[in-house]
């Protein structure tokens, strides 16, 4: 989902693990079944507000959250904490 917003495009991705926790209505869509993403194609191809909708909000998306460095220190927290736990 971030990859796909990085590029610019409109996120897609079912529902399932943590992939719908980095997007909601606004910048992407997360589906449930076949039918579900077919509807949301549908709204977005066929209504041009619709999509510049979507690309607004992907260019607002602060991505310094998805960064290398603070997901390194996220890991060394979670390390630490493991081994200083008494």
């Amino acid at each position: 989902m971030v990859e796909a917003a990085l590029l610019g495009a409109i996120p897609i991705a079912p529902s399932i693990g943590g992939i719908a926790q980095t997007t909601d209505e606004l910048n992407g869509i997360v589906y449930a079944s076949d039918d579900a993403l077919l509807a949301s194609l549908r709204d977005i191809f066929s209504d041009e507000l619709i999509y510049k909708q979507f690309k607004s909000e992907i260019s607002k998306i602060d991505f310094t959250k998805y960064g290398q460095t603070r997901f390194v220190n996220q890991i060394r927290q979670v390390y630490e904490g493991v081994l200083n736990d008494d």
